[in-house]
């Protein structure tokens, strides 16, 4: 089964275009990768294409295992991640505005400049994303 996904990824990286714009294919290649807990292959997949947008508004994500994810950037707007595992996941400067993030369970997690405006979370967890995010921003002068 994985062989499959990483056959996708292929076809993504190799025909010129198809991953341009950040449209249905990217979106859906993003989507199996992930859900199928391919994140090894997800991430070097960004790391050869660091410009592709992806948007992954409204996605079913509810109890995914996303640990270690390079998911900088990506639009997760209204996305439902109740349950889901992200511990060190990156999440710089991606929109969770409006995601549901219900139980989700974060172990140095990455959400500096994600902007996270009227996501459904718990006190306890906007409290401890502040803090882990304090711990990973280096300020020098």
């Amino acid at each position: 089964m994985k062989q499959s996904f990483v056959l996708m990824l292929a076809i993504l990286l190799a025909v010129p275009g198809l991953a341009d714009k950040g449209g249905d294919s990217v979106r859906a290649g993003a989507l199996k990768l992930l859900v199928s807990g391919a994140i090894h292959e997800f991430n070097k997949w960004r790391e050869q294409e660091p410009d592709v947008a992806i948007n992954l508004t409204r996605v079913n994500l509810r109890g995914v295992n996303l640990e270690q994810a390079n998911l900088a950037g990506v639009d997760f707007s209204e996305a439902d991640l109740t349950g889901a595992k992200l511990w060190r996941a990156y999440f710089y400067r991606a929109n969770l505005r409006g995601a549901n993030l219900t139980g989700v369970s974060i172990d140095e997690t990455d959400f500096r400049g994600a902007s996270y405006i009227y996501a459904t979370m718990s006190k306890e967890l906007l409290s401890e994303m502040e803090t882990q995010n304090r711990r990973t921003v280096t300020i020098t002068k």
